[in-house]
């Protein structure tokens, strides 16, 4: 029975974990350099992203391209360079309720988010000094669903 029990742990457990990259996965870095470029070639695209989850829950969810990115950022020194260039790095993942509460067993992890890109905030202006901003949970990507990469 203990057996058992155990065994139906593990699997549950294993569940929600991915164990290989997907091979049209993209990186952190790659959809923020998308995204930041005046033409997008992947907004509005649902894709796969393999990064490091920070703190997820609230105002604030985001993918880091390393571990020690999201530490950085978790550390919360506002006032240090390390900070700055860790946030400026990011992929801020939008809000949704289910997503949060799965991300939260997933902090601090290297996982697979997949979702729909978003680069509107990122545009430059139109020419007119009008540029759209975000205060709150920016999404950068829109999470359909997370994984935690086991390897």
């Amino acid at each position: 029975m203990l057996r058992t029990t155990a065994i139906s742990c593990i699997c549950l457990w294993l569940a929600g974990c991915a164990f290989a990259v997907p091979e049209d996965a993209y990186t952190v870095a790659e959809v923020k350099q998308d995204i930041s470029a005046p033409q997008s070639a992947l907004d509005g695209k649902m894709v796969a992203v393999v990064g490091w989850l920070g703190d997820c829950g609230g105002l604030d969810c985001a993918m880091y391209p390393t571990a020690k990115d999201a530490a950085t950022v978790a550390a919360d020194q506002h006032e240090s360079p390390e900070w700055s260039a860790a946030m400026d790095r990011r992929l801020a993942i939008g809000f949704d309720e289910d997503f949060d509460l799965r991300a939260s067993m997933m902090q601090h992890s290297k996982v697979i988010v997949r979702g729909t890109i978003n680069a509107q905030w990122h545009r430059p202006d139109d020419g007119s000094g009008t540029r759209f901003g975000c205060l709150d949970r920016c999404a950068d990507i829109r999470p359909h669903s997370i994984e935690r990469l086991v390897n």
